[in-house]
């Protein structure tokens, strides 16, 4: 595996051995940034369930400002922090060896809002249903309070994932097959915009997950 595009173009990436780590396929992350463009120029990254840090580390290698990695896997930890030094990434990174599903409140003593979030969960963890409501509630709630108004939710997982078209106040805008890999993007919509300038309306809701 390698970066695709930008200041570190072509440089090698360490992965980890094994089924531990699924790695974006290479034709999915060629498409993927394409379509984001000028969206990643300085923008703030917030790579959930990181691996190895191939999304989070193309993103600044095509000008995003700063990315913040969770992960918790030992295996995967080494490898992200060798890449992250080896691309010279480490003044513009943040490693949180965290679980996922734990990890708001070391969000919030970061203090960053973030422009476009990237979420490749094990797959079995969208293949059933309860687990996927639990992803999609967690999501709401990172993207309430840390993700900016027209925060680009970047989803990778497997065609017998369970996920919505609409879910609270995002909607998936493009959805794509590569093979076994699928990757759905998901905005907000433009009320959500509209409710932020209301004082009395709970920006903090938990997400709603319809049509799993």
């Amino acid at each position: 595996m390698r970066i695709i595009a930008g200041r570190a173009k072509g440089r090698p990436l360490t992965c980890v051995a094994g089924q531990s780590v699924r790695p974006t396929p290479e034709r999915m992350r060629l498409a993927l940034f394409n379509i984001l463009g000028d969206q990643l120029t300085d923008a703030h990254i917030l790579d959930l369930f990181a691996g190895t840090g191939s999304l989070g580390l193309e993103a600044l290698s095509r000008g995003a400002a700063h990315a913040v990695f969770v992960e918790m896997s030992t295996d995967a930890l080494g490898a992200l922090r060798h890449n992250i030094q080896a691309l010279g990434f480490t003044g513009q990174t943040t490693v949180l060896a965290r679980d996922v599903f734990r990890v708001a409140p070391h969000l919030a003593k970061i203090q960053r809002s973030y422009d476009v979030m990237f979420v490749a969960p094990p797959y079995a963890l969208l293949e059933h249903r309860t687990s996927a409501e639990r992803l999609f509630h967690l999501l709401g709630e990172l993207a309430g309070p840390f993700g900016r108004d027209r925060v680009s939710l970047n989803l990778q997982h497997s065609p017998q994932s369970h996920v919505p078209d609409r879910a609270g106040d995002f909607r998936r805008i493009d959805h794509r097959c590569y093979g076994y890999a699928e990757l759905s993007r998901f905005e907000r919509s433009a009320a959500f915009s509209a409710q932020r300038s209301d004082p009395a309306t709970n920006l903090h809701a938990p997400l709603q997950v319809s049509r799993l």
